[in-house]
């Protein structure tokens, strides 16, 4: 559903937040357009925007673009608010992937910071793995949040680092109020019971220890000391100060692994984004372990079907459903490239037209197909939880897609009293691997983020796009993107259409109950109606 407030400036600023039971996801985009001819001048755009999944949120970016700041400083901005409004889907004790467009170089980079491994985890730890919530300290990875905005930041970054913080210091000052998509959560039954036996339930409960509730004050002052000293000293405070000392110090008390040396340990991973060609466009997103190829790879397949606004919804929507289906057998290729036994070019052969051209021919009008037809091994296990998506665009064109999580509502549930910290539980990704290769200290977990933007071949238009909610992420995005370039749809009506999606865990497909009735009529004829289960249900915020 549209987010309030979500049009900031001339431009189409879109989002829509869905929650099912502990499932969040959200479709982030902004198209935007130059204003006036070309000239030999660079570019300036009518305005800047920002869309977070929260009109405050949305509104610090745009103020730090209002005051000179870049799209990187805007995606920040919005990014660490979201960290207070939206404390279940991510914040500094998580991570973050960027691809950052530069309109001057003309050139797109990614800069990962996801979590990864600390040197000392259970060796044990992928037979904990099962489809549920996974809390606990023995799955905290190393944070990569603030060390991925110190580079975003230090390649991009126009105002001040402190600037980035000021906004959000200054509104937990004032004093934040639950929100009702934070109470819901709070609330929700399996969400619920593994809070009270949690840390974390000391943050979330009033002075007789009752949980809050919407509309409720929630008092956080340790995170405002915290947020203060790293606007001050920099992202150094968390990796090396005080803060990293008192964090550690927290974790290692309830059991977990992370050190002082992991923390310092800890780097960003900078790469050239992955590119594809749609149409006039060509799309930009994060190589692996994020998703990109991934999406590459359904968007190939789906780019030879020649959709348009004529081609029946049920028809498309049963091919967009076999691509998923396919795409689901690939994910195993996602590993960190710097651990990884799988070379480049197997992950250049999975986004090449040939091999989508290879798959495009065993998709037909069945879909009703055993899971030997659409993969050679056994479907990864990955879940559809959290995560925050913010786009950003300046008005010199450049243009920031941020990815940021903690993994699973509320991450692993352990909180840094001392620093006002919630911990993430990133090692839990590691249950998608599917080899028996082991984890490797230092190591990124695979991911279904896809931070991306699609550029004209002029580039005269950017479309900023990402997504949240875990394995919901990929489908979201291709729809958006198939429904608003080939299917004819209008972009607001293409991102707040309902979605589906395989799942992962045996190629099932689910639709959200709004969902295209000639769609599901088509399945109902084809006696798969066993299929169609309900996936969302849409809350107003």
């Amino acid at each position: 559903m549209p987010l309030p407030g979500r049009r900031l400036a001339p431009f189409f600023c879109l989002g829509f937040l869905v929650l099912s039971v502990a499932l969040g996801v959200l479709l982030t985009v902004l198209l935007t357009r130059r204003d006036g001819p070309h000239h030999c001048l660079p570019p300036r755009y009518a305005s800047a925007a920002v869309a977070a999944d929260t009109r405050t949120c949305s509104q610090v970016g745009r103020d730090l673009l209002r005051a000179g700041g870049s799209a990187v400083d805007g995606a920040i901005g919005s990014l660490v608010c979201t960290s207070v409004l939206n404390p279940q889907s991510m914040g500094l004790g998580g991570g973050v992937i960027f691809t950052i467009y530069d309109a001057q170089k003309g050139d797109v980079k990614v800069i990962n910071a996801r979590e990864r491994a600390p040197q000392n985890f259970p060796q044990n730890l992928l037979n904990q793995c099962h489809d549920g919530l996974l809390p606990g300290p023995q799955w905290v990875a190393v944070p990569g949040e603030l060390r991925g905005y110190q580079e975003a930041h230090r390649r991009y970054g126009k105002l001040p680092w402190k600037a980035l913080f000021e906004p959000t210091i200054q509104i937990l000052r004032s004093g934040t109020r639950i929100s009702s998509v934070l109470n819901r959560f709070l609330n929700h039954t399996a969400l619920h019971s593994a809070l009270e036996r949690s840390s974390l339930r000391k943050l979330f409960v009033d002075e007789r220890g009752n949980f809050l509730g919407s509309g409720d004050l929630l008092r956080w002052p340790s995170l405002i000391r915290t947020l203060q000293a790293v606007a001050e000293n920099g992202a150094d405070e968390f990796y090396l100060g005080e803060t990293a000392k008192k964090m550690v110090q927290d974790v290692q008390k309830e059991g977990g692994n992370l050190t002082l040396e992991d923390l310092r340990n800890y780097n960003v991973s900078v790469r050239d984004a992955i590119k594809s060609e749609l149409k006039e466009y060509s799309i930009y997103s994060a190589p692996r372990p994020a998703a990109g190829p991934i999406l590459f790879f359904i968007l190939n397949i789906l780019k030879e079907f020649n959709f348009t606004k004529d081609t029946k919804k049920a028809e498309a929507y049963h091919y967009i459903a076999e691509a998923l289906k396919f795409a689901n057998g690939q994910k195993v290729k996602l590993d960190d490239p710097d651990f990884s036994n799988i070379t480049e070019d197997v992950l250049e052969e999975l986004i090449s037209d040939r091999f989508a051209h290879e798959v495009r021919k065993r998709i037909d009008a069945r879909g009703d197909h055993p899971l030997a037809h659409y993969a050679k091994a056994n479907l990864p296990r990955s879940g559809p939880f959290g995560t925050s998506h913010v786009a950003a665009v300046d008005q010199e064109g450049n243009a920031a897609s941020a990815t940021s999580t903690i993994n699973h509502p509320f991450g692993s549930m352990v909180y840094s009293a001392q620093t006002g910290i919630i911990l993430n539980n990133e090692m839990a990704d590691f249950c998608m691997k599917q080899s028996q290769r082991k984890i490797s200290p230092g190591e990124m977990p695979p991911s279904s983020m896809v931070p991306s933007v699609l550029l004209s071949k002029g580039r005269e238009a950017v479309l900023t796009i990402g997504g949240s909610g875990g394995t919901l992420i990929i489908p979201a995005v291709v729809q958006a993107i198939a429904n608003t370039l080939w299917l004819g749809e209008e972009l607001d009506a293409a991102i707040e259409a309902p979605i589906l999606y395989a799942d992962t865990k045996n190629n099932a497909i689910r639709v959200e109950s709004t969902f295209d009735q000639d769609f599901c009529l088509y399945y109902r004829a084809a006696k798969r109606l066993t299929t169609m289960r309900l996936l969302v249900i849409n809350f107003k915020n």
